[in-house]
């Protein structure tokens, strides 16, 4: 149904996400447009990070304090440049980044996938040029 936010389904959750957003004509071009170095496995339904390790989602149903402090809504996390989650070490939490966060300049997943489809023109116009 439109309007609904893809469940968590466990470890995978992201996965399966991935594929229901694709089902969606809405969500569709935002996730297609996501640079292919960050789609990976098969039918390229598995996020990473720019670090190269999957993205975590917490869908709508967690009871996840990220998820409640975004009014319900799911998070995509990723665990950042150390690649560690937190889990066990809480300490590593630190440099986390999740889709809701503000940052220091209003920063949303959207302006990230943007941004990243600007250089990959840029970095194919220079490619052209040579």
């Amino acid at each position: 149904a439109t309007g609904v936010y893809p469940p968590s389904r466990g470890p995978e959750s992201a996965i399966s996400a991935v594929v229901d957003l694709l089902d969606h004509e809405k969500s569709r071009p935002v996730i297609e447009a996501f640079p292919h170095a960050l789609r990976k496995g098969p039918n390229r339904y598995n996020l990473i990070d720019s670090w190269g390790t999957p993205l975590r989602y917490l869908g709508p149903d967690s009871t996840d304090p990220k998820v409640l402090a975004n009014a319900g809504r799911p998070v995509f996390v990723s665990a950042g440049p150390d690649r560690d989650f937190g889990d066990s070490e809480p300490a590593r939490l630190g440099d986390n980044l999740r889709s809701d966060d503000p940052g220091p300049r209003g920063f949303r997943i959207h302006d990230l996938r943007d941004a990243m489809v600007d250089e990959e023109s840029t970095t194919s116009e220079i490619k052209k040029d040579n």
